[in-house]
């Protein structure tokens, strides 16, 4: 599993994935441990800089997805959106549930 974290500079949007179990490893240094996650998935028409960013054609929307850890005692302690075309993505999840 990757997480999707946006690098802008002045002209061009790119992406740097990260794996994620970096980012859980250094959360657990802070005494944070995830056990419940949510993803909120939602499809939409992009807005003018997305549509220009992911140099989208007039018509295509977007699926835009915010990602919370939650650890031990309940708390949010790493959040994420990402924007993505909804017309090449497609969304898996594999989440164990203990």
């Amino acid at each position: 599993m990757f997480d999707i974290q946006p690098r802008r500079d002045d002209s061009t949007c790119s992406r740097t994935f990260v794996p994620l179990s970096n980012i859980q490893q250094t959360h657990g240094l802070r005494g944070h441990v995830m056990t419940r996650q949510q993803e909120r998935v939602n499809a939409r028409m992009p807005k003018a800089d997305e549509a220009r960013h992911l140099q989208l054609q007039p018509g295509v929307p977007v699926l835009d997805v915010l990602h919370t850890s939650i650890d031990q005692d309940g708390n949010a302690y790493e959040v994420t959106r990402f924007v993505m075309r909804a017309d090449l993505t497609g969304l898996f999840y594999d989440i164990p549930v203990e």
